[in-house]
């Protein structure tokens, strides 16, 4: 089965509300994980010693980095 066209999916799903290739339910996993991910990462950052000893601006930037 090919990959369909996001126009192509856009329009058909407009019109009858069916996800043909459950594109949305993929997004919202991925999304999920993606989340989860950060939440990880964020949480991982915040325990190293001195992190909050650092000004707002430099936490945020070591979260970014």
């Amino acid at each position: 089965m090919s990959v369909i066209p996001k126009d192509v999916w856009d329009e058909f799903y407009k019109e009858t509300g069916i996800d043909l290739d459950n594109r949305q339910e993929l997004m919202k996993e991925m999304a999920c994980r993606m989340e989860h991910g950060l939440t990880v990462m964020v949480d991982f950052v915040r325990a190293i010693p001195g992190f909050s000893d650092l000004s707002v601006s430099d936490q945020t930037e070591l979260i970014k980095g």
